[in-house]
Formats: C-alpha cells, sequence, structure tokens
C-alpha cells in the first residue's frame, strides 16, 4: 500500500485542528482540561461500542463495561496529573502546575501513532483486522 497523498493531506488538516483544540484544552484551565477529556472519553468509548458489536455481536455488553474501565482509569489519571495536589507527580522533578507532564504524554502518543501510519502506509502491505486502514 503507497502513502496516498490526498489522504494524508485530509489527515494532515484534521491533524492540525484537532492540535489547536487539544492545545486550548490541556493549556487553558483544569475545568477545559475536563471538559475535553470528558469528550474524549466518551467519544472513545462509543467507538469502541460500535467496533464490539461488529466483532462480538453476542458479548457486547460485558466487553462495553470492561471498555467503559479501559478508557477510564487512563482519563482519570491525566486528570489527576493535571490537578494541584495530586498522588503520581513528583514536584521536586517538575515543580509546574500540571501541565507539563500531561501535555509529553500527549506528544508522545502523537508523534508514536503519526510514525506508525506513515511507516504502515509505506511499508505494509497485510492489514490486520477488518478495521484496518
Amino acid at each position: 500500500m503507497a502513502l496516498n497523498f490526498r489522504t494524508l493531506k485530509t489527515r494532515a488538516v484534521t491533524a492540525l485542528i484537532f492540535v489547536i483544540v487539544m492545545g486550548l484544552g490541556l493549556l487553558f484551565n483544569f475545568w477545559s482540561f475536563i471538559i475535553l477529556f470528558t469528550v474524549i472519553h466518551f467519544g472513545c468509548w462509543y467507538e469502541f461500542i460500535k467496533l464490539i458489536k461488529k466483532i462480538f455481536p453476542a458479548r457486547d455488553g460485558l466487553y462495553s463495561l470492561l471498555g467503559l474501565l479501559y478508557f477510564s482509569l487512563p482519563v482519570l489519571m491525566l486528570l489527576d496529573l493535571r490537578s494541584e495536589g495530586n498522588l503520581f507527580r513528583g514536584d521536586f522533578i517538575f515543580p509546574d502546575d500540571g501541565k507539563i507532564i500531561p501535555c509529553v504524554i500527549i506528544v508522545s502518543i502523537w508523534i508514536n501513532d503519526t510514525m506508525a501510519y506513515l511507516v504502515g502506509s509505506l511499508f505494509g502491505r497485510i492489514h490486520f483486522s477488518k478495521i484496518s486502514p
């Protein structure tokens, strides 16, 4: 599968808009952070439920509940990192107001996902599943 430049352009424009929205949500204030990740959390869970119904239609109830737990834990940990008095951030190492570590985590995930897409588009030949792009 070769890299489709038309699709790449569409994804790049979408990603730019997404970066602006994420940046504002991450850096503006704590409440914008909560609203942003609540929308992302329930959006991801909704997409997960749709995929589970396609793949495992008989067990979609159990997997949907497990998916809620799967998506809730990382979001709760990010909220804890962003809050002022948290358990996981070492203030002696990162003396900030909780913005640096969540931003580093999000940017790391973006870089990893982007590189996986580019390498898969350039060198990948076999799809991993029916839902793989």
